[in-house]
């Protein structure tokens, strides 16, 4: 289209937005008057109106300008195809090797990372696009909300950079196909459902604790990747939820793409929330909605809100209940269904309310279905019905008094049988009751917290919380905590809890996630009957990281509570010790610690900076002499004289115990 023609066009346009809706078409009369000798007018109203109706849809369900939404198109359609990069092309430290797809708001490339040895996917603006300032913020916010998220479970983003005046995203490069491909109108095996399920409810999890909701989950969206994993993709729709705590308002992190157009957009309206359906504003159930929808299509294969045109979609999203999955799949287990069926509930405050909630009814799902069977089944033999004749030659009747006494045994025998069918069925429920509700647990292993912060350079912390639950723990005297040393190898493992526990000869196992966010700390922890891998507790904990210590206090005493030990006047105290830090300080101390972990004399120098830093931030801070006192002790012999060093460690023990005598470390020093 000529760019005179296509400023007119949104001349026009605007000056139709300002009327009122019913007087627009007289206004267009004025402003195109129809005539048979001028095509071009028709063709430039036709235009205008097409714009207009793209508004209608735009911003009542998708929040997006219609004017951008249908320039993307309109220019894709009549202004050509975008610049290609040939094989070979460098791109900053990329070689381009291929063209892998274009989509509304990109070209993608595979490419070699020259720097770092490994395959990427590049994605470009369309070059037209590449001068729109609103679709290149939007560019930026993609690669931006996705950045914040790393996860396993969500595509990586390396970096964003330009290229002769183009911008790019390098992203992580995956090999397999979309869950939309690999559904393709077919059922999925529940096994699958329940994977990718617990993969995807996995990331939204880290995805909505850093405050971003993604507002596209469906299956195009879902890249099952070769190796079985499922990572989310295409963050252009994220939004970041307003910094109050607990607000349900958002702010516009970015906008949709040309994935709210008439032809391409029909998917993404299958999978809206009501809430989103209405225009209002959101918060992270409406993930959960969309999510439910796309383990509806992969376990029955069709799509749960149906229709030929948009308004028949919306109007099932609205009001009507989806056809049960059981119905169109007899091979969907209930408790399946009934997650599918808590995700769709149209009033996002009878939904799941949040996505950690329906990963873990996924995972207990998935562990019964692959340890368990359904029940027994008493198979009896059943003789002829009530209105059957017996063989008179063959079976001479018996007398009445013999078929009385019959009778009468029979009936003791039936009796008898239930009574001892029922005490054993009882005693055997009371038993599984017990071993349940009291496990015998006397020695715990915490494994890594994992990182939910997004940041990889948090990693450290993640790591230093868990070293100090468990020096907490150590405090219980009547239980026995496995060493940071035995299970730091455990960190992102694949292992069952029972083989865990077997390895590590414990009864129970503590897994959970740790999340820093500025001065805030969160910790969920989650108490597992090892063995027997069953869940026994769960709890979140939420404080100012001045008060991290007795979070970790409060932890190991809901543990020790829920395995049934008793704490000791002396355990009490231990466990009513901690008082508040420094955050700076504790940070530095938990470096310190990361670097000792290393055991190298570059890493041991760079530790003792770590906890002479947290000193000087602190210098009643315990732990701090406690670590400094082991750097001395690691201190390289080739540098270092021990003569010197073997009296600073002494000194900094023996302050560590004048602060705190309760600090293990410190006596071992």
């Amino acid at each position: 289209m000529d760019p005179d023609r296509w400023r007119r066009v949104e001349q026009l346009y605007h000056s139709a937005l300002r009327a009122e809706p019913g007087k627009r078409s007289a206004l267009l009369d004025q402003l195109c008057p129809d005539s048979d000798s001028d095509s071009g007018q028709r063709e430039l109203r036709e235009e205008v109106e097409s714009l207009l109706g793209y508004n209608n849809e735009a911003q009542s369900f998708m929040e997006t300008p219609a004017f951008e939404v249908a320039a993307q198109q309109m220019s894709r359609r009549q202004m050509g195809p975008e610049t290609d990069l040939e094989a070979g092309t460098i791109v900053s430290h990329f070689r381009v090797t291929g063209r892998l797809g274009a989509g509304g708001m990109g070209v993608v490339y595979q490419a070699d990372d020259l720097k770092l040895g490994r395959k990427v996917a590049l994605k470009f603006l369309p070059d037209l696009l590449a001068r729109d300032t609103a679709a290149l913020d939007r560019f930026r916010r993609e690669a931006r909300a996705a950045s914040a998220l790393n996860h396993p479970n969500i595509c990586t983003v390396y970096e964003i950079d330009e290229h002769q005046g183009q911008p790019f995203i390098a992203m992580e490069l995956l090999e397999g196909q979309p869950l939309n491909h690999l559904i393709s109108g077919k059922r999925l095996p529940i096994e699958r459902v329940l994977a990718i399920g617990d993969d995807v409810a996995d990331a939204l999890a880290a995805a909505h604790a850093r405050g971003i909701i993604h507002r596209d989950i469906k299956p195009a969206n879902i890249f099952a990747t070769r190796d079985g994993r499922a990572k989310v993709l295409d963050f252009g729709l994220a939004k970041q939820l307003a910094p109050a705590e607990g607000a349900l308002t958002t702010t516009e992190m970015s906008s949709p793409a040309a994935a709210t157009t008439p032809g391409v957009t029909l998917g993404t309206y299958s999978y809206m929330s009501p809430e989103q359906a209405l225009g209002k504003e959101l918060d992270a159930r409406t993930d959960l909605f969309s999510f439910g929808t796309t383990l509806y299509e992969s376990a029955t294969g069709v799509q749960p809100f149906r229709g030929k045109a948009a308004a028949e979609i919306y109007d099932a999203i609205l009001h009507r209940d989806p056809t049960p999955p059981l119905q169109l799949n007899p091979e969907v287990p209930p408790k399946l269904q009934e997650i599918i069926e808590k995700c769709l509930e149209k009033d996002p405050n009878m939904r799941y309310q949040s996505a950690s909630e329906i990963r873990t009814d996924l995972r207990r799902l998935k562990r019964h279905s692959d340890s368990g069977r359904g029940p027994a089944t008493l198979e009896t033999e059943v003789g002829p019905g009530p209105n059957a004749k017996p063989d008179s030659k063959l079976e001479p009747k018996p007398n009445r008094a013999v078929r009385a006494t019959a009778l009468a045994l029979v009936l003791l025998l039936v009796l008898g049988f239930a009574w001892w069918l029922r005490h054993s069925f009882n005693a055997r429920a009371a038993d599984r009751a017990a071993a349940v509700a009291a496990p015998e647990i006397h020695s715990l292993a915490v494994l890594p917290l994992k990182n939910l912060s997004g940041d990889p350079g948090q990693e450290y912390f993640a790591d230093g919380t868990t070293l100090e639950l468990i020096n907490t723990l150590t405090k219980i005297s009547k239980l026995r905590v496995i060493s940071w040393t035995s299970v730091r190898g455990y960190k992102n493992t694949t292992k069952t809890s029972p083989e865990i526990a077997k390895e590590l000869n414990v009864d129970g196992i503590i897994d959970g996630s740790v999340e820093r966010s500025g001065d805030r700390v969160k910790v969920t922890a989650q108490l597992i009957d090892g063995p027997r891998d069953h869940d026994l507790w769960a709890g979140s904990y939420n404080r100012d990281l001045r008060d991290v210590l007795s979070l970790q206090e409060e932890v190991a005493g809901a543990i020790a509570r829920e395995v049934g030990v008793a704490l000791t006047p002396q355990d009490r105290t231990r466990l009513s010790s901690a008082r508040a830090v420094d955050p700076e300080a504790y940070q530095f101390y938990l470096r310190g610690q990361s670097f000792l972990e290393q055991w190298t004399p570059a890493a041991v120098l760079l530790s003792r900076q770590s906890f002479n830093k947290a000193i000087a931030i602190d210098p009643h801070y315990a732990q701090a002499y406690a670590g400094l006192a082991d750097t001395y002790l690691l201190g390289d012999r080739a540098t270092e004289d021990p003569r010197v060093n073997i009296p600073l460690a002494r000194e900094a023990a023996n302050k560590a115990l004048a602060l705190d005598d309760m600090v293990s470390d410190a006596h071992v020093a």
